[in-house]
């Protein structure tokens, strides 16, 4: 049954690049928090090269068809920054939630996410995660933020370290400071949370919001990596973000025009 009690439109972006099988899973666990006005965008990308297609596309297109809330677009890249970047450019809501097969919402993620938005006033909202390991002895952790060593309040390198694209939230008008993404960047979720602290903020929910199965290679990249490795990234993003600076200042003083203008009338 689709949630009624909320005016705000929002929107799920979802890529899709394999696990065809968990892509129904997840869409079955956010469907129930949704309304009418809500939309769900899913970006499927090209099989892994000499690997067959597992249906991803096709299962994707059913949904669609049993869904009217979902659109499927097709990207004609594996990459997982170009694939997302297309999903969020046709994403029409005031509130972005990012996803992909192997997540399971928890029944009160999207509820929680946008009551802290409206308590907060950031520009983006990151949750905590539970994570299942089938390919690590059936390993599972009760805290991605407690896997990057958090102890008690997070620190803010802690927070930096915990950005992972199915944990965050965004109000859409922040793509407007981190999109194109950046060619030379590996982790999409790091950079939007690295423009996020300069151009907004950030707010952290502690609870997990959602279950997320990894380790068969087609997860987000931001988990697969070191915490050197994720630190050297961060470096390079930050050197990245500073050469933009002076265009995202630009785009800032506009936004600030805009509203003054729309205020005045």
């Amino acid at each position: 049954m689709l949630s009624k009690n909320r005016h705000e439109m929002v929107s799920i972006a979802i890529v899709a690049l394999e696990k065809a099988d968990k892509l129904i899973d997840l869409v079955a666990s956010i469907i129930p928090q949704l309304n009418t006005k809500d939309e769900i965008i899913i970006v499927v990308g090209p099989p892994r090269v000499g690997a067959p297609s597992d249906m991803t596309f096709e299962i994707a297109e059913e949904i669609a068809r049993q869904v009217p809330l979902v659109t499927v677009y097709t990207s004609l890249l594996r990459s997982r920054n170009a694939c997302y970047e297309l999903a969020i450019r046709s994403c029409r809501g005031t509130t972005v939630f990012l996803a992909e097969p192997g997540d399971y919402w928890m029944p009160d993620k999207v509820s929680t996410v946008l009551s802290t938005f409206s308590t907060s006033g950031v520009a983006l909202v990151l949750h905590d995660a539970t994570l299942y390991m089938p390919r690590q002895n059936n390993r599972s952790y009760p805290s991605l933020f407690a896997i990057f060593g958090a102890q008690g309040d997070l620190s803010e390198q802690q927070i930096r370290d915990s950005y992972v694209g199915s944990c965050i939230a965004f109000r859409l008008a922040l793509q407007q400071f981190f999109l194109p993404f950046p060619k030379q960047i590996v982790l999409y979720d790091q950079w939007m949370g690295l423009v996020a602290e300069k151009y907004g903020g950030v707010a952290l929910i502690t609870k997990p919001l959602i279950s997320k199965t990894v380790g068969d290679g087609t997860d987000t990249l931001s988990l697969m990596v070191n915490v050197r490795e994720r630190h050297d990234e961060q470096q390079r993003l930050k050197k990245t973000l500073k050469k933009r600076q002076k265009e995202l200042n630009l785009v800032l003083r506009q936004l600030v025009e805009s509203s003054r203008r729309t205020n005045k009338t």
